[in-house]
């Protein structure tokens, strides 16, 4: 009886093993396929495109082509979509707009700037070249002409998490091209806007709206002087690079920073710009008057009148009391 029971319990256990080490890789390899990394925009955005500007000149009816490396600094491997896009200046404070529909003009350069083999795969951590051709057409007219180059993941929803968007976000470079000939660098400044009175220690923004009443964009660039017309001391703050594109206006905003004493301001601004570093001018005033400080001094002022007339007041009184006696 024995002998048959422990026949019985060996094929049994034997069994009892293979379904459980069976369950064991049924759920590993759920446990594994329900793990599959998922990542989010930030990952998708791991890329990097140089240069991110790029300058160049275009001649009518001449082909010719520009190197971009682009780096895929994710851990996965990229479908990567590229694609010409024109820009436009949409605000006056660098707001940039990107028209998404068909453009159909000849003079556009979304028309005459091709990506060469425009769809691949880029591996992790590793670049590739993109190549795109200029095909100004013969009659194209002289200017500057813009436009971006994009380069676009373009991933499955399902390697993406819940925060991420269905298509990961595109990276650009930026393409300033401008075609030889009758080429006009032109611009003023258009207003600078600043109080006429300052109240507060620290100077409110100064902003300047520089237009380009030109062909081609401009990159104005300079300083300001703020001088103290009592104490004849003043300094300078640098206005920083910012390009403008034709026929707009675009503004800069440049920080003075604390004022010390009370009083009348010149400020004195200088912008130049184009190839031949043309220079403008701009001079205006204004007056800081502080109003903590100068309460404290009325106050201290009205407080010492107040004693000093008192006083006064009594000796005039005696004085006067004492002529009407006498006489």
């Amino acid at each position: 009886m024995n002998k048959k029971i422990i026949r019985l319990i060996g094929p049994m256990s034997l069994i009892g093993l293979m379904v459980f080490v069976s369950f064991g890789l049924i759920k590993t390899a759920s446990a594994e396929e329900a793990e599959l990394p998922t990542i989010d925009q930030t990952e998708a955005m791991s890329l990097t495109v140089a240069p991110s500007i790029f300058e160049g000149v275009v001649t009518a009816g001449k082909t010719t082509s520009q190197t971009f490396e682009l780096k895929n600094n994710s851990r996965i491997p990229l479908p990567i979509k590229c694609y010409i896009r024109n820009f436009d200046a949409s605000d006056e404070g660098g707001g940039v707009s990107i028209p998404e529909e068909a453009d159909t003009q000849r003079f556009s350069p979304r028309s005459w700037i091709e990506v060469v083999s425009p769809d691949f795969i880029i591996q992790p951590q590793t670049s590739r070249q993109i190549i795109i051709n200029f095909n100004p057409p013969k009659d194209l007219p002289p200017g500057g002409y813009y436009a971006i180059l994009f380069a676009e993941p373009l991933l499955p929803e399902s390697f993406l998490s819940q925060s991420s968007l269905q298509i990961g976000g595109r990276i650009g470079s930026l393409l300033f091209l401008i075609s030889p000939g009758d080429v006009s660098e032109k611009g003023k400044i258009a207003s600078v806007n600043f109080p006429h009175y300052v109240f507060s220690r620290k100077a409110p923004d100064l902003k300047i709206r520089f237009e380009n009443q030109g062909n081609v964009h401009l990159r104005p660039s300079g300083s300001i002087t703020v001088t103290n017309l009592m104490t004849k001391k003043s300094r300078t703050e640098p206005v920083a690079e910012f390009t403008v594109l034709p026929a707009k206006i675009r503004q800069q905003i440049v920080a003075l920073g604390e004022l010390k004493w009370p009083g009348a301001y010149k400020v004195a601004l200088q912008l130049n710009y184009g190839r031949d570093k043309i220079v403008l001018n701009k001079e205006f005033k204004f007056y800081y008057l502080p109003v903590m400080p100068i309460a404290v001094v009325v106050l201290v002022a009205g407080v010492l009148f107040a004693l000093f007339w008192g006083k006064t007041r009594k000796r005039i009184v005696k004085a006067l009391k004492v002529v009407v006696r006498g006489s």
